[in-house]
């Protein structure tokens, strides 16, 4: 057993506890939720990957197989995970300001036999009415391999000292909205990306700490790396937001499917699910903080 599989073990047992400390201070509700990303898992080495998730997901949890599809449903009628191993471990976390939704992501991978893949997963939690964090939706994008020794690291705007200070001094923070405002925003999103391309669209919408993830990439890490990457995308896109979630503070997500049509003629459209985690500043305005995308097979003809 690995490293930080053991150390995993060790914080999910302590997540309850770590859920009741998160009443009391920011740092301890960035803490709790780290926790629960590798209690879980942990969970899916020992257990397997099916108890894992259905273990972890809250019951409106969205999975992307390939596109987005209600999770517990989706699990609950595949076998007993056996035969291989999924493992991974977090090497980015953030928490809404209020405490009661959080976002994760780092490297991941897939053991079956010799064969191996791996990749990276963005996953948005959610703290159910007992304390304990549930997942809502989970996405994952495949590349080379990395390794899963990781550290998380947090963004300088969802800091928790700062937060703490902020808290203090009753400062402003943001507010994300209702589900409604944030599919509007989604969609006047999609309309940018349509009229102007990708990486015009998010000089204006993404936030400077940025994480993009993309199939056969690393992830990109902040604004400069991420608009290289979406600058590469020439083509049209045409994005369908499909649903939303919101926290009482400044984090939301939204999610949907997608299809790219490339400038090169003889290039074949892409069809992609996405999924997308937004941050409301002091100010009011809306910016991307995390945007995966994942390869979706072309739509079947009808008959």
């Amino acid at each position: 057993m690995s490293r930080w599989i053991q150390v995993a073990l060790v914080l999910s047992a302590v997540n309850v506890a770590n859920a009741a400390a998160a009443e009391k201070s920011p740092s301890a509700t960035l803490e709790s939720l780290i926790a629960a990303e590798r209690g879980f898992a942990a969970r899916s080495v020992e257990k397997g990957m099916k108890d894992a998730f259905l273990a972890n997901m809250a019951p409106d949890a969205i999975l992307f197989r390939p596109g987005p599809v209600p999770g517990v449903k989706w699990f609950q009628d595949q076998p007993a995970s056996a035969g291989f191993t999924l493992e991974w471990a977090p090497d980015l976390a953030a928490v809404a300001r209020t405490g009661d939704m959080g976002y994760t992501s780092g490297p991941w991978q897939y053991t079956e036999g010799k064969d191996l893949a791996h990749g990276h997963f963005s996953t948005v939690w959610r703290r159910q009415a007992d304390g304990i964090w549930k997942f809502v939706i989970d996405e994952g994008a495949s590349h080379a391999a990395v390794d899963l020794e990781v550290t998380p690291v947090t963004p300088a705007w969802a800091d928790p000292r700062e937060h703490e200070e902020q808290v203090t001094h009753q400062e402003k923070v943001g507010v994300i909205g209702t589900t409604d405002q944030l599919l509007a925003a989604d969609r006047e999103l999609g309309k940018s990306i349509a009229e102007s391309g990708w990486a015009k669209a998010f000089a204006q919408w993404a936030d400077d700490e940025i994480r993009v993830c993309r199939p056969a990439m690393l992830p990109a890490d902040g604004k400069d790396a991420a608009l290289k990457v979406l600058g590469a995308q020439a083509g049209k896109t045409t994005l369908l937001p499909a649903g939303a979630g919101v926290s009482t503070g400044d984090l939301g997500f939204t999610y949907g499917t997608g299809e790219f049509h490339p400038e090169a003629a003889a290039a074949a459209t892409e069809y992609f699910g996405y999924m997308r985690v937004w941050r409301a500043r002091a100010d009011g305005t809306r910016v991307v903080v995390l945007d995966t995308t994942n390869k979706m097979p072309p739509p079947k003809k009808a008959p």
